[in-house]
């Protein structure tokens, strides 16, 4: 199933547990986002018109939060209704990237850095800010944020770390939550240069973290620029939404959602290459040997014929059949010892038995028969 949903770069997808539902977000047109339905047709649910980023609640998933800039609203998943706005003009940190997010729970938001009470609707707390693009997230257990590369108690609203390898990275957990996924955002060197639009929000590296010490596991570079991050309930898939930029005035229209295998390194497919390249080289060896069985009873057929040509010139030495004029020599010698009669009767016999032997037969090891004369 294919279908077009917005009119530029996708930029995020999220499916909703049940697989019903699917909220998407695009670079730029409106509507920014769009909320659909899923079944036998991917079906227009409710428009974003200004939310360039959405999400849905953790719990129930019956409300999504949206961004714009820095102010949040909350709505109603079954409407599409605005339920709730979530800003504070004075209290404002102008995160460039700012990402509104619920609490594992749902009764709290961070956006753009201020703790909301949801259901009190009523600022709690502004943290510092240190960095000028990541708002934060909330940790799995409830209990932190992570707010670029600083960690922090919500409890106390106090610094717990500092975690240099987090700087300047997007996060998502895994479903279990023991695994943090982060993807690099470019610095902008000059923010006037390049278009938002045709600009890609990260750079193309991604970077994974063990979420119980947040220390760094590894930095894989995927060549291309990484617009979103998404892990299956297994947590054995990581969908990666790539976009290739080429310049201000070029750039790849069409996103690519491409899966990955978590835990699958690149040297364990180079060992299955080796493995049925190992497979081609015995197949062929054991062609090599038929050929060479080949070649070796052939010439041992050449073999066996020049021995049998060798016999047939050998065996005419043996057989010293006599000539006519020599029977007649012998026949004239016989007259003249006077025993005229009797020699006759002798060279009649024999000539009888030159003439068989003049039909001798000679059999050849190959079973074929050849005649001397």
């Amino acid at each position: 199933m294919s279908s077009r949903c917005h009119n530029s770069a996708v930029t995020r997808c999220e499916p909703s547990r049940d697989g019903k539902l699917l909220l998407t977000s695009s670079t730029w047109r409106s509507p920014l986002s769009v909320l659909w339905s899923v079944g036998t047709a991917v079906e227009l649910k409710c428009p974003f018109e200004n939310d360039y980023h959405v999400e849905f609640s953790k719990m129930s998933q019956d409300r999504v939060v949206g961004t714009k800039e820095h102010s949040a609203a909350i709505y109603d998943v079954s409407t599409g209704q605005e339920l709730l706005t979530l800003k504070n003009d004075e209290m404002a940190n102008n995160y460039n990237r700012n990402q509104a997010t619920f609490n594992p729970t749902d009764d709290l938001v961070l956006s753009d850095g201020i703790l909301w009470d949801v259901r009190a609707r009523n600022p709690i707390h502004k943290f510092d800010k240190f960095n000028a693009n990541i708002s934060g997230v909330f940790h799995p257990n409830g209990l932190e944020i992570v707010s670029n590369s600083e960690i922090w108690d919500i409890r106390t609203f106090h610094l717990l770390h500092t975690v240099s390898a987090l700087d300047q990275c997007q996060i998502i957990f895994n479903h279990i939550g023991d695994v943090i996924y982060g993807a690099i955002i470019e610095e902008e060197e000059d923010s006037t240069a390049i278009e938002d639009h045709v600009k890609s929000p990260f750079g193309s590296s991604i970077r994974t973290f063990d979420a119980s010490d947040y220390s760094n596991i590894a930095t894989i570079d995927i060549k291309k620029n990484i617009f979103g991050l998404c892990t299956d309930k297994s947590d054995c898939y990581l969908a990666i939404i790539e976009n290739q930029v080429v310049s201000r005035d070029e750039y790849a229209s069409e996103s690519i959602c491409r899966l990955y295998e978590v835990g699958r390194s690149k040297v364990d497919d180079d060992d299955d290459d080796d493995d049925e390249d190992e497979d081609e080289e015995d197949n062929d060896m054991d062609a090599t040997d038929d050929d060479d069985e080949d070649l070796d009873e052939d010439s041992t057929d050449d073999d066996e014929e020049e021995h049998d040509d060798d016999d047939r010139n050998s065996s005419s030495d043996y057989y010293d059949i006599p000539t006519e004029e020599e029977e007649d020599e012998e026949g004239d010698g016989d007259e003249e010892d006077g025993d005229e009669e009797e020699e006759d009767v002798d060279v009649d016999g024999n000539e009888d038995d030159e003439d068989d032997d003049e039909d001798v037969l000679f059999s050849l090891n190959d079973g074929s028969t050849s005649s001397f004369h």
